[in-house]
């Protein structure tokens, strides 16, 4: 996963839909190879998505060998009742994700969570 720091101008367009539609091949548009059973076990899920150049993703994803350093998970024993282990009292994980990049001039950013594959 990744953070993409997008301006509206580096997005052609932004929409609801479901995982299965999400995966689904289009012209002219490239989408992850997952395999089938894992998309049809999500289904119906809704997701968004963002369309946007090549070019432009080209630029804004981050390089393979900086995504270890852009994602963590957390895991909890749920001893501590705090913020991190929720109020179940049962062990858990929480992951944190950072993008690779800040805004590059003054204006209206948008931060997206992308599985980038």
């Amino acid at each position: 996963m990744a953070v993409l720091l997008c301006t509206d101008d580096d997005m052609v367009q932004e929409s609801s839909t479901t995982v299965v539609k999400a995966f689904t091949e289009a012209a002219g548009v490239s989408v992850p190879n997952l395999p089938e059973n894992e998309v049809a076990a999500a289904g119906p899920s809704p997701c968004r998505t963002v369309e946007m150049s090549r070019e432009t993703f080209e630029t804004l994803v981050p390089q393979l060998a900086e995504l270890p350093g852009l994602a963590q998970v957390t895991k909890t024993d749920g001893e501590d009742r705090g913020l991190l282990s929720g109020e179940s009292g049962q062990p858990d994980s929480f992951a944190v994700v950072v993008s690779n990049c800040l805004p590059r001039a003054a204006g209206r950013y948008r931060a997206h969570l992308v599985l980038v594959l």
